[in-house]
């Protein structure tokens, strides 16, 4: 498929300094369509699993095995026969989602909750914001502030979960507000009013529960302490 280039402009960001070898984040602006296509800087987890994803592997995540005995805050875990119907197919989808996410989440057994926290909103993913970008803040900022300033873009294409999703720059940077803290300073993620409406439908800033992050927390901290990534400090931080 060949694209003309005055539809398509490229952003590219690269992560050489971040430790974990060479990461590159690209994005995609399609101007006739104003959609915005991206690899890894947001997802979208559809509340329903998609049909490209088998009746067989849905009930096999939904199974009690041995991933939710480990991962099931200490509850008794009962043996439990599989019944093939929708509400066994969306538990293993739920299952199958945290563990994507979070690798180790805190509780597989009941996974509605964190699920639905995580679900049906614009995010960034856990992983690639604990390994990747809260170790370059400032770039990432920087980055972002270009697509929202530079593209008004009306849906994206993000490469992984659902797509196309219908969002704003507005939506785009409030996925990124974890940036405040790590830059030490208020950035301005858009006007108040669309970021409320933004949270009513579901598309707003992410949030990671605490409980669920603990892997992937001492993940990094691991991988921090034999020198694979870096600290994550302010970029401003020398």
């Amino acid at each position: 498929m060949r694209l003309s280039r005055s539809f398509l402009v490229l952003l590219k960001l690269s992560y050489m300094a971040t430790g974990i070898g060479p990461y590159v984040e690209v994005a995609f602006y399609h101007k006739r369509s104003r959609t915005l296509l991206v690899t890894d800087a947001v997802i979208y987890v559809p509340k329903q699993p998609p049909e490209t994803i088998s009746k067989e592997a849905l009930l096999a995540a939904a199974k009690n095995g041995l991933a939710v005995r480990l991962l099931s805050k200490g509850k008794n875990v009962p043996n439990e026969a599989i019944v093939d119907n929708k509400e066994t197919r969306q538990k293993g989808w739920e299952r199958m989602v945290l563990q994507i996410l979070f690798l180790g989440p805190s509780d597989l057994l009941e996974p509605q909750r964190t699920f639905t926290q995580m679900s049906q909103k614009l995010i960034v993913s856990p992983i690639v914001k604990t390994l990747v970008f809260n170790k370059v803040p400032e770039k990432v900022k920087n980055w972002v502030d270009r697509i929202v300033t530079d593209w008004p873009f009306k849906r994206i294409i993000p490469a992984h979960f659902a797509a196309p999703v219908s969002a704003s720059p507005s939506d785009f940077k409030a996925a990124f507000a974890f940036l405040n803290d790590l830059l030490g300073e208020k950035w301005n993620v858009g006007p108040i009013l669309s970021l409320s409406l933004s949270t009513i439908l579901g598309r707003a800033a992410s949030y990671f529960p605490p409980d669920d992050m603990k892997t992937l927390s001492s993940l990094d901290e691991f991988l921090v302490s034999v020198g694979a990534v870096k600290k994550t400090v302010s970029g401003r931080k020398k």
